[in-house]
């Protein structure tokens, strides 16, 4: 009789505890860390800083951007997967959290199952450019320039399982003509007033051809549902920040109004992104490790 007396009592210090807890979220003194597994100053890491700050007021608590960086985010990553679950450690990261559980094949955490979803944040499209002098005046005119000059052609990008440091800082080179941009790889026109004019690749002849980067916000597995609905809350609150939103197309992003700025939407997302980049990952016989 004691012995079960003494689990209730426990028992109902817990839920006591628990109940405390996500009410009281986020307490007054404790801070709470967006981190980015990329180094400062990059693209990931802006979209962070930004956040952080429209965050501060709808949250009601300080916010800060602590960059760990490696291994294609997976590092960062895998630090807020092991995080205490309470709220006060989350992850904003990119597309990379769709592509590392077919680059990385022996990852320490499982990108469906040890996160819980907070929502997306941002779509960045990737613009398809190339110097000002290049010959080329559409994309069926480099199309035959590619063929034309087989194996004499160099592809920028940020390496594997990255996204392109390009693609959110071209819009300033394409309004400065100091690049000549041909497409947007995104299945529709963009509305922002510097890429606007540009076709799709879909439109320019690659059929069906839909790519994006995307940052989306992430707690550790086991956060309380209560305190993910806070931050849900106020990740609402702060898309609709008209200077974040300012932020956000100065560097080519639409900010997401969509029904996958809710946590299960978005995972249902990344979810057909992992398996969508699996099978090119997988084709190609290329990894990270």
């Amino acid at each position: 009789m004691k012995t079960m007396l003494k689990l209730a009592l426990v028992a109902a210090a817990a839920v006591a505890a628990f109940g405390a807890h996500a009410q009281d979220f986020p307490a007054k003194d404790k801070t709470v860390t967006i981190v980015v597994p990329f180094a400062a100053g990059g693209p990931t890491d802006r979209v962070a800083r930004d956040l952080a700050e429209a965050l501060r007021k709808p949250l009601g608590a300080t916010v800060v951007v602590d960059n760990t960086a490696g291994a294609g985010s997976s590092i960062g990553a895998a630090r807020v997967a092991r995080a205490n679950p309470d709220g006060y450690t989350l992850l904003l990261n990119h597309i990379g959290m769709s592509t590392m559980p077919a680059l990385y094949r022996k990852l320490s955490f499982s990108v469906p199952n040890d996160f819980e979803y907070l929502g997306m944040v941002n779509e960045v499209p990737m613009t398809l450019i190339a110097r000002p002098t290049m010959p080329a005046n559409n994309f069926k005119e480099l199309t035959a320039w590619i063929q034309q000059n087989k194996g004499k052609i160099n592809l920028g990008n940020a390496g594997q399982g990255s996204a392109s440091h390009q693609t959110t800082n071209t819009t300033s080179q394409i309004e400065g003509k100091k690049v000549k941009a041909y497409a947007v790889t995104t299945a529709k026109r963009l509305t922002t007033p510097a890429l606007k004019d540009l076709p799709t690749l879909a439109e320019s002849g690659l059929k069906d051809f839909n790519v994006s980067i995307w940052h989306g916000l992430y707690a550790p597995k086991g956060t309380p549902a209560d305190v993910q609905k806070k931050i849900n809350d106020a990740l609402k609150v702060a898309l609709k920040d008209p200077e974040f939103i300012k932020k956000q197309e100065a560097l080519g992003a639409v900010v997401i109004t969509d029904k996958r700025i809710e946590g299960p939407e978005h995972k249902k997302f990344v979810a057909a992104e992992i398996d969508k980049w699996g099978a090119v990952i997988k084709a190609a016989g290329t990894y990270a490790d």
